[in-house]
Formats: C-alpha cells, sequence, structure tokens
C-alpha cells in the first residue's frame, strides 16, 4: 500500500500540519503537497507542522529539494517568520532540521519529539506575536 499525506488547517492559529503515512515517494509529494498549498492559498503565512512519526523513509533528499523550490515560488515573502516544527520518532531525525531549514530561508524550524511540544512551540510564537 502506499503512503499518505494527510494534512489539517487550523485557521485560528495560522497553522497547517502535514502527516507523512509509511513509504511517501518524491514523485507522490512532489504531486499531492504543493496541490495542499494551491487549494488553500491562505497558507502561505501559516506556521507548519510537518509530522513525520509515521513516516518510513522513502522521501528522497532530491524531491525535499524541489519541494522548497515550488514552497519558495509560491509564498514569496509571505512566510517570512513564520515557523516550521518537524515531528520525528528520535533524536537522528534532529539533523534533518539542520539540512531542511537552509532551504525555506524565511522561516525558523525547530524539531521535536512529540505534537504536543510542537504545538506549544507554535502557540507560544502566536501570542508572542500578538
Amino acid at each position: 500500500m502506499p503512503g499518505q499525506i494527510h494534512y489539517e488547517i487550523d485557521h485560528p492559529t495560522r497553522t497547517l500540519t502535514i502527516s507523512i503515512i509509511g513509504e511517501v515517494g518524491g514523485r507522490q509529494a512532489l504531486r499531492e503537497i504543493p496541490k495542499i498549498w494551491e487549494q488553500h492559498p491562505e497558507t502561505s503565512g501559516y506556521h507548519c507542522v510537518v509530522d513525520l512519526m509515521r513516516d518510513e523513509g522513502a522521501l528522497p533528499w532530491g524531491a525535499v529539494r524541489e519541494i522548497s523550490e515550488k514552497w519558495r515560488k509560491f509564498a514569496g515573502t509571505k512566510d517570512a517568520g513564520a515557523r516550521t516544527a518537524l515531528v520525528v520518532r528520535d533524536k537522528f531525525w534532529e539533523k534533518l532540521a539542520a539540512v531542511v531549514e537552509p532551504l525555506f530561508p524565511a522561516r525558523r524550524f525547530a524539531v521535536f519529539q512529540n505534537m504536543e511540544a510542537a504545538r506549544e512551540w507554535l502557540l507560544r510564537t502566536c501570542s508572542q506575536e500578538g
């Protein structure tokens, strides 16, 4: 069974959550993730949670880079100052943020090992901004 990409939009907290479940390959990610933004253009300035807790690690680095290029074209400068929380299974994945963050220069990244901590970080950000 192919992997799945689920998303949820929380408009009051201006947060887009994208969950990668199972073996999501590059083609699938390049097709489905930009479709989320196209269908919901208001999310260009939203914070983002990328839930990789159930990811099987099939997404190639080239696809991540290509998604970042599509994102920059889509968002322009609208995401300046927005945050992205990567939620991962273990400490090994924390190195991911150091590699991914430069691809999204307008955003600030942090890595968490559970959704609660990630959401607290984003809510703290929202309350500091407002």
